[in-house]
């Protein structure tokens, strides 16, 4: 038998949406982090096929070059890391796009003139000025529990427009990095942790609820 349920209308939806959709990812990014280690596991219990070439000798695991490629390196650690990049820039953009539609939400239920594209900027900080400006929602939503998310920005932008490399002259993220818990830097690389999808994901369920509270305290639910 299928339950309907029937999710709030106007400006509180997309915050219940992200809510619930957070709480999905952190599944998911669990599962993302098990992948690789299953996988690893499957080509170490499958074991190799044994390659004689003159008398050279060497292991095929599913096709990978045992002795060409270091395996607990690639699962541990590479692909791993190319994983947390992708997902990620997923989990921004799906972010990006809920606070998009809660603008537009909000435009409608304030019968605001202005419109969120109205506004010079991108993303998360055009959105966060369209609900402080047009919309007068302040709170913690918006400084205290914002504080991470231009870092967070700056990391995505390192990822999206190139490799991960971290150019010494963005200070800023320099700094960052360095104080991250999350993050580390190999051969002036970025490096996600294991912990830094989380991290990520418990901040912006914060930050959801305080933006939650002002919305329900200006609009109802």
């Amino acid at each position: 038998m299928s339950i309907i349920i029937k999710l709030p209308q106007g400006p509180i939806r997309p915050v219940v949406e992200a809510l619930e959709e957070n709480e999905i990812l952190h599944g998911w990014v669990t599962q993302l982090e098990d992948s690789a280690t299953r996988q690893l596991s499957r080509l170490q219990d499958d074991g190799a096929d044994i390659i004689e070439e003159g008398d050279q000798y060497y292991e095929i695991y599913h096709g990978l070059d045992g002795t060409a490629w270091a395996l607990d390196h690639l699962f541990s650690q590479y692909f791993p890391g190319l994983q947390r990049a992708a997902a990620f820039l997923v989990i921004w953009g799906s972010f990006e796009r809920h606070m998009n539609e809660l603008c537009r939400e909000v435009a409608l239920a304030g019968s605001y003139r202005v419109a969120v594209e109205d506004l010079s900027g991108t993303g998360l900080t055009r959105a966060r000025t369209y609900l402080l400006k047009v919309a007068g929602l302040d709170g913690a939503w918006a400084d205290a529990q914002w504080q991470e998310f231009p870092e967070f920005q700056r990391i995505r932008n390192l990822f999206a427009h190139g490799d991960g490399s971290l150019d010494p002259k963005n200070a800023k993220l320099v700094a960052y990095v360095e104080r991250s818990l999350h993050i580390t830097v190999q051969n002036n690389t970025v490096q996600l942790a294991a912990s830094f999808l989380p991290h990520l994901l418990n901040t912006k369920r914060h930050f959801l609820h305080g933006l939650e509270e002002g919305i329900v305290k200006r609009f109802g639910r």
